[in-house]
């Protein structure tokens, strides 16, 4: 898969918002982009000056900063938009577990549904994104974002176990009528159908990363420590050092999952991962909503980043993560949209924003986010998190990720000049105001119009081809999974009201 192809750009703005400690905010500046690089960033007369024939976007009317990183993200997630109600994650696992896709239509499905999926984190200011695949039809997944241009942290995912409950397959199925033993047997049912051989998956994961790896940055993710045994955790933790590839998990996402490890493993996920020696600095995790004081102590020192998914740990009824206190005790922070985002879009600006929000708690105490720390976990956190030292900021020698915003239609009906940009960005930007998005020195978006693909085209075609999916659904499975779902949540029913927070639990809801 070769890179895309790029042009010398000069892009200008009346600020710009480097995140670079040395030149924080430039007026009336400007950024050179040569190939996949910036090459150089200074005010805009001089840059005009010294590369005269570069194509010049932007302008007086725009603000820049550097491209988003989503930092965990499914795209398989978005199917369910419009499909399930939210509901506690392990309901909700199972529900969506409700939809089949036709053998004849997956290669389509898998190549529209993550097109569509990426253009609309494109729209939102994303120019980076992890995507934790459950796909085989890998290929598929990765023409759709060679197609878009957009630079993807590709992270197929491995499970063996756990499928239905927090209990073995076969233990929990067997508490179940025996009618119903016989009709769920092999249906694929919850995250049964996801499982994956080892074997298989390190041969897969080798192979994609010797066909795409020039243009594909590939990370392992084993899907959570209840998910995997041990010594899977162990051996992807080992294949990830040799092949000098980042590791992104799950980790703490449910108070359910907090009560697995305390009943399984007589500690939380993170000392389990820590005892079994999975942290590192090249490992992140998905969600962190239930650590404890000694996890954001064993993360912190080990390097660990955890991504905060607010909307998804809200829709799903896992909590509020005070990752303003994990920042505070040293742990590096960064932001993603996990799935659908708050409101089904994957609006990267909408899932900042109530970051913000979430931790503004009563009380003279209180620890806040600054906005520019934010932005910095929207950025610079979220680059590093996957070894990427020269992405995030807008400084020569970094990569070429921009994001240019609409500030005339942002700062509208007003906004005082003496504002701080990052505060204003954080509270006013929508998706609505990202003027162009740069990818790897690509102009993927501009006037707010994606030049890559025909995303009206793309759209209605995977439109079409969910109503064909949806035609061919069998009442009869959904059958299957109303009558599963009450033995379900009638597992948990003895774990709801264990403690969460005497020793272990951190979380403030």
């Amino acid at each position: 898969m070769a890179l895309p192809a790029t042009e010398r750009l000069l892009v200008r703005a009346a600020k710009v918002l480097t995140l670079d400690e040395r030149h924080p905010v430039i007026a009336d500046g400007a950024v050179l982009v040569e190939g996949a690089s910036i090459a150089a960033v200074g005010a805009y007369p001089e840059m005009r000056r010294a590369a005269p024939e570069a194509r010049e976007i932007g302008g007086s009317a725009h603000w820049l900063l550097p491209g988003f990183v989503n930092a965990h993200y499914h795209n398989w997630r978005t199917f369910s938009m419009g499909a399930a109600p939210d509901a506690p994650l392990e309901q909700f696992l199972l529900r969506t577990s409700g939809f089949e896709i036709p053998a004849a239509l997956d290669a389509e499905f898998q190549y529209l549904n993550t097109l569509v999926s990426a253009i609309q984190l494109v729209r939102a200011g994303v120019a980076c994104t992890l995507d934790m695949t459950l796909t085989t039809d890998h290929r598929s997944m990765l023409r759709a974002y060679a197609d878009l241009g957009l630079d993807v942290i590709y992270a197929p995912t491995t499970r063996t176990q756990l499928g239905y409950v927090y209990a073995p397959d076969a233990e929990f199925v067997a508490t179940l009528p025996s009618a119903l033993r016989a009709r769920i047997d092999g249906q694929g049912l919850a995250l049964t159908a996801s499982y994956v051989d080892p074997d298989r998956y390190e041969r897969e994961w080798l192979d994609l990363k010797a066909e795409f790896g020039g243009a594909v940055q590939f990370a392992l993710a084993p899907d959570g420590p209840e998910w995997c045994t041990e010594t899977e955790l162990r051996r992807w933790r080992a294949v990830a050092e040799r092949e000098s590839a980042c590791l992104h998990l799950h980790n703490s996402e449910s108070p359910m999952e907090l009560q697995w490890a305390l009943k399984t493993r007589g500690q939380t996920m993170t000392e389990y991962l820590g005892a079994i020696g999975v942290l590192g600095p090249m490992v992140s995790c998905g969600h962190g909503v239930w650590y404890s004081q000694h996890d954001i102590e064993l993360l912190a020192a080990a390097g660990v980043t955890t991504v905060h998914c607010p909307s998804s740990n809200l829709r799903l009824s896992n909590g509020i993560a005070p990752v303003a206190d994990y920042a505070a005790g040293g742990m590096k922070v960064a932001i993603g949209t996990d799935g659908q985002g708050f409101s089904d879009t994957s609006d990267y600006l909408e899932e900042l924003r109530l970051a913000d929000l979430l931790q503004r708690t009563p009380g003279p105490a209180t620890r806040t986010l600054a906005p520019r720390t934010l932005l910095e976990m929207a950025t610079v956190n979220g680059a590093r998190a996957f070894g990427r030292e020269r992405t995030g900021t807008l400084a020569a020698g970094s990569a070429a990720n921009l994001v240019l915003l609409d500030a005339e239609r942002m700062t509208r009906p007003y906004a005082w000049p003496g504002h701080d940009p990052h505060a204003v960005v954080v509270q006013r930007a929508r998706a609505e105001h990202v003027d162009a998005v740069i990818s790897r020195g690509r102009v993927l978006m501009e006037r707010g119009q994606v030049l890559t693909v025909d995303a009206t085209d793309a759209e209605r075609r995977l439109r079409d081809l969910y109503q064909s999916i949806w035609r061919s659904q069998s009442s009869q499975r959904q059958a299957l999974i109303d009558a599963l779902e009450p033995h379900v949540m009638g597992f948990y029913e003895s774990w709801v009201d264990l403690p969460t927070t005497p020793r272990y639990g951190y979380n403030r809801l």
